[in-house]
C-alpha cells in the first residue's frame, strides 16, 4: 500500500482547511470523501458527475461511445483511425475549465490514484509518462517515473520540463498546480473526486474518453455495475447493521468519519448497513467519543488499523486501543467482538470500489456469504 492513502486523506483535509476547520491541515492520513466543485450537465436531474464532455459539432456522442474502439495499451506511437476520429472535443473539468483536446494524448502526467486505478485498468498506461509519489497501484503504476512533490507543493518546472500534452490532476490542486501549469501553457483536467458511485461511473468513462479507450471505460464501468448489483440483491433483505466507519483518531478523542453525501456512506447502505453518522453537519466530521458510544453501533469498521494502512500514516489504531477508549465497553460491538480493520484503498473511486463493497458486506452480514 506504501503512500497511497497519504494523498486520498490529504486531499479532503485541504478542502476543509480552505474553509476553515479546525486542525484539518495537520492531518496527514485520512482517506478522501470530498469533491471539487462540479459542472452539471444539462438532463442529469441533479447529479454531478465530475466533469462533462462537449464533443464537437458534427459527432454524435451516443455514436461516438457506440462504435469506437481503444487504442494500442503499449508505448506510445500513431494513434488509429478509429482513436484519433474521437477528436477533437471540448472537456469542461472539475474546476469549470474548459480544455481543449486536438489529439489522443500521448504523454500524460496522471497524479493520484483516483486517476491512476483507472487510467491503467482501462490501458493508458502506455500514455502515462509520470505519476504521483503516492500512487502504488496497479503496479505497472510504481515503475513510472515520479513527479517531486507533495499535494500542497508538486514541483511545477519539473512537470513542465517532462512536456506533457496533458497533466490529470483532483481535488486540491486547484489553485497550487491547476493554476501554475496552465500558466505555462500546460493543458490541465482537474478530474475532482467522485462522491457517489454514479459520479465513479461518470469518472471512469470521462477518462476513457479523455485518453482514447472509451470502450475499455464502458466496460469497466459495466463489471463493477454487475459486482455492485450481485452484492445490493444478498443484502436487499437483510436487517440495517448500524456502523460506525472510522477513517482518522489523530485527534485524541475526536475521530474522524465519513457523513452523507460521501461514497463511504453509499457503500454502507449497498453493504446492509446504517451509518450511524449518515445525518452529520458534514460529509467528513468529527464526532467525540461521548457520540460514538450514545450511537451503540453494532459494527465498527476501522479505517484507520495499524497494518491496513500505509507505513507513513499518521497515527494509526489498533483493535484493542479502540477497545480500551473511554465508555468503549458498554457499545455493542466491543461486547461482540465486531471491530473490523478494512484496506479503504478498496474504497478509492475507481476498479476495485466492488471489492472494497464485497468485503464490507462481508463484515456486516458474514451470514450471506457463508461464514459464521
Amino acid at each position: 500500500m506504501s503512500r497511497r492513502l497519504s494523498v486520498l486523506c490529504i486531499l479532503p483535509v485541504l478542502i476543509l482547511a480552505a474553509c476553515g476547520a479546525p486542525g484539518a491541515a495537520s492531518r496527514p492520513g485520512t482517506p478522501t470523501v470530498s469533491s471539487a466543485p462540479h459542472v452539471t450537465p444539462a438532463g442529469t436531474s441533479g447529479v454531478t458527475p465530475p466533469a462533462a464532455i462537449v464533443p464537437p459539432a458534427t459527432t454524435s456522442t451516443a455514436a461516438t461511445a457506440a462504435t469506437r474502439t481503444p487504442t494500442s495499451t503499449g508505448p506510445a506511437s500513431t494513434p488509429s483511425a478509429q482513436t484519433a476520429s474521437l477528436y477533437p472535443f471540448t472537456y469542461t473539468d472539475a474546476d469549470g475549465a474548459r480544455v481543449r483536446l486536438v489529439r489522443q494524448p500521448r504523454r500524460i502526467v496522471s497524479l493520484f490514484p483516483v486517476n491512476n486505478d483507472t487510467v491503467f485498468s482501462i490501458g493508458a498506461g502506455g500514455q502515462v509518462i509520470a505519476v504521483d509519489p503516492f500512487t502504488d497501484w496497479p503496479k505497472a503504476a510504481t515503475k513510472k517515473p515520479v513527479v517531486p512533490g507533495s499535494v500542497q507543493k508538486f514541483n511545477v518546472e519539473k512537470i513542465v520540463a517532462m512536456r506533457p500534452d496533458l497533466v490529470l490532476t483532483g481535488a486540491g490542486t486547484e489553485q497550487v498546480l491547476d493554476k501554475p501549469l496552465r500558466a505555462a501553457g500546460i493543458k490541465v483536467i482537474n478530474t475532482g473526486e467522485p462522491a457517489s458511485l454514479r459520479d465513479t461511473y461518470t469518472h471512469i468513462l470521462d477518462l476513457g474518453r479523455i485518453t482514447g479507450h472509451p470502450r475499455a471505460a464502458e466496460a469497466l464501468v459495466s463489471r463493477i455495475k454487475r459486482s455492485v448489483a450481485e452484492v445490493s440483491r444478498r443484502t436487499a433483505n437483510a436487517p440495517r447493521v448500524s456502523v460506525y466507519f472510522e477513517s482518522d483518531a489523530s485527534t485524541p478523542g475526536k475521530p474522524y468519519v465519513y457523513g452523507p453525501g460521501t461514497l463511504v456512506d453509499e457503500m454502507i447502505g449497498l453493504a446492509g448497513g446504517r451509518n450511524v453518522f449518515g445525518r452529520a453537519k458534514s460529509g467528513y466530521a468529527q464526532v467525540s467519543y461521548e457520540a460514538i458510544v450514545r450511537a451503540n453501533p453494532q459494527v465498527i469498521v476501522l479505517g484507520d488499523a495499524k497494518g491496513h494502512v500505509s507505513p507513513d500514516f499518521y497515527s494509526p489504531v489498533t483493535v484493542q486501543q479502540v477497545k480500551q477508549r473511554p465508555g468503549f465497553d458498554t457499545i455493542s460491538a466491543v461486547k461482540h467482538d465486531r471491530i473490523v480493520p478494512i484496506n479503504t484503498d478498496l474504497f478509492t473511486p475507481g476498479p476495485r470500489l466492488a471489492t472494497g463493497l464485497e468485503q464490507l458486506a462481508r463484515a456486516l452480514h458474514p451470514e450471506l456469504f457463508g461464514q459464521k
